[in-house]
C-alpha cells in the first residue's frame, strides 16, 4: 500500500531519460514516504515512452508524469509545485543523482526548522569519473560542498549563488505569499535568480546546506558555452525585460 507522501520530489526533465531510473531507484528506497513528480517540457516521443516504461516498472511508488508541451523550466516546476501532495517540496534536474539517505537528511532539516522561513540548497558534486576532466574541476568550483556538522547557518546564499537542481522548502511558505517561478522566463537563463531575488525580498532565508546529488551533466567545453552564450544573450535580455 503506498503511503501519503510527506515529501514531494519534483523532477524537471527534457529527452534526458538517461538517469531518471537511477534517480527513482535512490528515491525508492527511502523510509521518507515521498512521491516522484516528473515534468517534462515537450520532450520526443521516444524520450516519453521510455519514461512511461520506467514508471511502469516502478508502479509501487507514488510517481506521476506531466507534460507542459514546452521546455521551459519555470513553468515545468510550477506545474510540479502546485501538483504536489507533500508538505515539503525538494527540486531536482533530471541528471542530478541523490546520495543515500538525501531524503532522510532534508526531512531532518525541515522538521527540525518547521517554523522558519527557511529554503535549503543542498551541496552539488560532479563525478568521479567525470572530475578529473580540468573543465569540470573548474565547474566543480562554482559548486558548494557543505560537510558533515559544518554551521549551516554562518551565512545565507546570496540569490546568484542559489542550486535549484537541489532545494528544498516546506510547501506552504510558497502558497502563503504565491510565490512561484517567472514562467515569461524564455526555457532557461536566470528564472532561478530571479526566484531567489524575490525570496529575499519576501524575508526568506535561503541555506546552504549537506545533502548531496551527483551532477551527470556531460556537456563539453563547446556545448557549456553555447549555453552561456544563449543564458548571455536570451536570458539577460529577458532578465532585464522583466
Amino acid at each position: 500500500m503506498k503511503k501519503t507522501p510527506i515529501i514531494s520530489v519534483i523532477v524537471t526533465t527534457y529527452n534526458r531519460p538517461f538517469y531518471l531510473e537511477k534517480i527513482i531507484q535512490k528515491l525508492s528506497l527511502s523510509k521518507i514516504a515521498n512521491e516522484i513528480l516528473i515534468c517534462d517540457g515537450g520532450s520526443k516521443l521516444n524520450a516519453k515512452i521510455k519514461v512511461k516504461k520506467l514508471i511502469n516498472k516502478y508502479n509501487f511508488h507514488n510517481i506521476k508524469y506531466f507534460d507542459v508541451g514546452i521546455n521551459n523550466h519555470s513553468k515545468k516546476r510550477n506545474k510540479g509545485i502546485k501538483s504536489a501532495i507533500g508538505k515539503y517540496i525538494v527540486l531536482l534536474d533530471d541528471d542530478c543523482i541523490p546520495e543515500k539517505k538525501f531524503l532522510e537528511k532534508y526531512y531532518f532539516l525541515l522538521e527540525k526548522y518547521k517554523r522558519n522561513d527557511y529554503f535549503f540548497c543542498g551541496s552539488v558534486l560532479f563525478p568521479k569519473n567525470l572530475i578529473k576532466k580540468r573543465f569540470i574541476q573548474f565547474r566543480q568550483s562554482r559548486h558548494f560542498i557543505i560537510k558533515k556538522n559544518e554551521n549551516l547557518f554562518k551565512q545565507f546564499l546570496h540569490p546568484r549563488n542559489i542550486v535549484t537542481m537541489n532545494m528544498a522548502f516546506k510547501k506552504k511558505l510558497l502558497l502563503d505569499k504565491k510565490i512561484f517561478f517567472y514562467e515569461k522566463f524564455n526555457i532557461y537563463g536566470f528564472e532561478d535568480y530571479e526566484f531567489g531575488y524575490r525570496l529575499i525580498q519576501n524575508n526568506f532565508k535561503i541555506f546552504p546546506c549537506q545533502p548531496l546529488v551527483f551532477h551527470y551533466d556531460e556537456r563539453n567545453f563547446e556545448q557549456y558555452l553555447n549555453k552561456i552564450k544563449y543564458v548571455g544573450y536570451e536570458g539577460s535580455d529577458y532578465l532585464i525585460r522583466l
